[in-house]
């Protein structure tokens, strides 16, 4: 119950990356062997990646480039 509530919680602060790999961790069969810290880094490497693609995909789109473009493409 408490894990659905923090779920719930983390959906509602826009935190839906997190959420999703807090509801992950629960399927993992050995995730209690990691410390609470390292979980917890998980959670929030996860949601930092995913917000930092989010913002270069808005970059990306506000560019309105004519050709389909990443930053790998940049030279």
């Amino acid at each position: 119950m408490l894990i659905e509530h923090t779920i719930t919680r983390l959906s509602d602060m826009r935190l839906t990356e997190m959420s999703e790999a807090y509801s992950s961790q629960k399927e993992r069969p050995n995730i209690h062997e990691l410390s609470f810290d390292e979980r917890f880094s998980m959670l929030v490497d996860r949601e930092s990646a995913c917000g930092h693609d989010r913002h270069l995909f808005r970059l990306l789109k506000a560019a309105k480039l004519r050709l389909p473009a990443g930053v790998e493409d940049a030279n």
